[in-house]
């Protein structure tokens, strides 16, 4: 079986820019780490750039166009491109969960998720600052059926709050 999930869910992203920002400042007083900025910090965290290139393509710098078809087991085992923590590559670990290849790619495709968001921006008056966050439609496996999967989708659906 299968359901789908409607969600409205704010995100802090003046808060995570500042974040960004501050680590950015913070590591370029070490030697290496002179041309770090915020775009660079954001782009480790989530795995791409903002431009939506990927990082394993595109380590240094935006690339020109959005790419989907790389793996990270052949292309950047080690995570030296796309950290082992970023966003998508926990989301999607493609080939990146052992050695053979093939399989691991069979196994990541029997599990994925059908999503489509739109940013939005929720103005709530004077004085007051305005919400941001994703609003997003998705399709997917039943919660008993994604759980026997390696591939768990926690990294992108989390409890509403209580």
């Amino acid at each position: 079986g299968s359901f789908v999930v409607i969600r409205q869910l704010e995100q802090h992203v003046d808060a995570f820019n500042d974040y960004c920002h501050r680590e950015a400042a913070g590591l370029r007083s070490f030697k290496g780490f002179e041309g770090v900025d915020a775009e660079w910090i954001g782009a480790r965290i989530v795995g791409r750039w903002k431009n939506g290139s990927s990082l394993t393509r595109n380590p240094d710098s935006p690339g020109r166009e959005l790419d989907n078809q790389f793996t990270y087991g052949a292309e950047d085992p080690q995570g030296l491109h796309c950290p082992l923590g970023a966003h998508i590559r926990r989301s999607n670990p493609r080939d990146s969960l052992g050695t053979d290849i093939d399989t691991q790619l069979r196994i990541s495709k029997r599990h994925r998720i059908l999503r489509a968001g739109r940013s939005y921006v929720l103005d709530k008056g004077e004085g007051t600052a305005a919400e941001k966050g994703l609003l997003f439609i998705e399709s997917e496996e039943t919660p008993e059926d994604q759980r026997s999967s390696p591939l768990s989708i926690s990294t992108l659906i989390t409890p509403p709050p209580a």
